[in-house]
């Protein structure tokens, strides 16, 4: 077996037996296969995460949204009662 990089000869393998043969098919297919599944799996995980980071976003603008339509009605109660209370002391 032949490996070249970059156009050049890198690695030369010379198998003496059928069990070397297989040792290296089955090697040099399991690399060919997590090179061509690798990006996909990535690519999956990535999806994924986004997925999960825009629920949580949207579960944090829900929540920051009912907090301040709690302190709009808070500081509402607040006027209303300062206001009661400058009548009153007239």
């Amino acid at each position: 077996i032949r490996i070249l990089r970059n156009g050049e000869l890198a690695m030369s393998i010379v198998l003496e037996n059928d069990d070397e043969a297989d040792f290296w098919a089955d090697r040099l297919s399991a690399a060919a296969f997590m090179c061509e599944s690798l990006p996909k799996l990535i690519s999956m995980h990535n999806r994924q995460r986004n997925e999960e980071f825009a629920a949580e976003n949207k579960q944090i603008s829900k929540m920051l949204s009912l907090k301040c339509r709690q302190f709009s009605e808070v500081e509402q109660k607040a006027n209303d009662y300062e206001q009661v209370a400058g009548e009153r002391s007239q």
